[in-house]
């Protein structure tokens, strides 16, 4: 597995990452395995910023490597609440019309984050669930139109999503590969980093989503007190 330095990174600092970073810190080697003096072959080395090498254990390899996909877990789970704090408070009449300068209602919003973030990458492309895969649709238009049903359909969502990554292995490759008329960009070649893409996106849109709101009650999501 190869997800060097999440155990370093918070959930506030993941927001301030773009997409391309957070992507290659995820695929970057995360150790080197090569023999070294006084040791066996299968001997681990951590190489550290500053090229001294520090020898590790498979068995500390291991804590180390089940420690960083829990903080990876973690960081998405500390954006789907953010996302939900922001827009519970909400009355149904400002979730479902648009304010500019957005072009999009908070409703549309969420039915993005639903379909085409939890559904899509998680449930169907990273798990290969075939239920997943039959729900597809455009986040966007087709959604809830109500803000009840809206937050209804991505908590059940995250739910699913929760129980698909109970089996989550960050160095294996996504269970379904989509056709070309699904989607036509590239697929994360690890689910570490498919879920890395939903956290950027989650944490991304939470943002949007932060705007919105202070624009209609002046509400501020703080992140340093």
């Amino acid at each position: 597995m190869r997800l060097m330095r999440w155990s370093m990174v918070s959930p506030d600092q993941a927001v301030l990452l773009r997409d391309a970073e957070l992507l290659a810190l995820v695929d970057e080697p995360r150790r080197e395995r090569h023999p070294t003096q006084g040791q066996g072959a299968g001997s681990l080395v951590r190489v550290s910023s500053d090229d001294h090498s520090e020898a590790m254990t498979p068995q500390s390899a291991l804590l180390s490597e089940d420690a960083a996909a829990s903080a990876l877990l973690d960081a998405l789970d500390a954006e789907r609440a953010h996302v939900l704090a922001t827009v519970r408070a909400i009355g149904d009449a400002d979730a479902t019309r648009v304010i500019p300068p957005v072009t999009w209602s908070i409703t549309r919003m969420l039915g993005k984050l639903t379909f085409d973030d939890e559904i899509f990458w998680i449930g169907a492309v990273l798990s290969g669930n075939a239920e997943a895969i039959s729900s597809l649709r455009n986040g966007w238009t087709d959604g809830a139109t109500s803000l009840p049903e809206a937050l209804d359909d991505y908590q059940r969502a995250v739910e699913s999503s929760r129980s698909a990554l109970e089996s989550f292995d960050p160095s294996a490759p996504p269970r379904w590969t989509p056709p070309p008329d699904v989607f036509g960009g590239a697929v994360p070649a690890t689910q570490a980093a498919l879920v890395t893409r939903v956290l950027v996106e989650t944490a991304t849109h939470a943002g949007h989503l932060d705007i919105v709101r202070e624009s209609i009650d002046g509400h501020r999501h703080l992140v340093v007190s």
